[in-house]
């Protein structure tokens, strides 16, 4: 987990278990990112508005100082600060307004809900435009679009991109995770405390 807080490689996936701070190390590198320079703009999203205001936008606006709010709008949903860098909290749910837009970087939170469209369509070309970069993390839902984007990550050599991941019982409590290894069955359990991409093929 201390490789992918400190990690500077431009594109990182992360698949981490439930629980597992990948979410709260994400949202403080935008921050401590929105700090640095001036004019840039970072988003923090998620599949829809809703879930990405609930995930992010009380929290940035705890991470961001006070005295380094110039402005915060609560109907558009962004801070900007006094270097005129913005953090804007936005849903996917119409990828397609991604486009249009100078971004730097930011995260993208629980990306197995994403339209399996959205990276290579919307996301990747806007943030060559600008040399941005992503973080791109959840917890995995079978061999989809999220695996595919990892396995490159993981495997492709290209210096660009990274992955990581980590079990939950590695930063909670090992004993209450137990608990949930005996209410879940096996394969749900890796997928869900373990950041295990599971095949479900098969299966009735």
């Amino acid at each position: 987990m201390i490789s992918y807080r400190e990690s500077r490689v431009r594109f990182q996936t992360v698949h981490a278990g439930r629980r597992s701070f990948k979410t709260e190390i994400a949202k403080r590198k935008v921050v401590r990112a929105a700090c640095r320079g001036r004019n840039r703009r970072f988003f923090l999203g998620a599949p829809t508005r809703d879930q990405a205001k609930r995930i992010f936008w009380n929290d940035i606006k705890g991470l961001v100082p006070a005295i380094w709010q110039e402005r915060t709008s609560e109907s558009e949903l962004f801070i900007r600060l006094p270097n005129k860098n913005e953090i804007w909290v936005i849903g996917f749910d119409k990828p397609e307004r991604f486009e249009g837009t100078p971004w730097h970087g930011g995260v993208l939170t629980e990306f197995p809900h994403f339209k399996e469209s959205s990276w290579n369509e919307n996301i990747a070309p806007a943030l060559r435009d600008t040399g941005g970069w992503a973080i791109i993390e959840g917890v995995p839902e079978g061999r989809n679009h999220y695996y595919e984007l990892s396995q490159y990550a993981r495997n492709s050599g290209d210096p660009e991109w990274a992955d990581f991941a980590w079990t939950t019982a590695e930063v909670r409590d090992p004993a209450e995770i137990e608990k949930e290894r005996a209410r879940l069955d096996e394969r749900t359990f890796r997928q869900e405390y373990e950041g295990s991409f599971e095949s479900y093929e098969g299966r009735a």
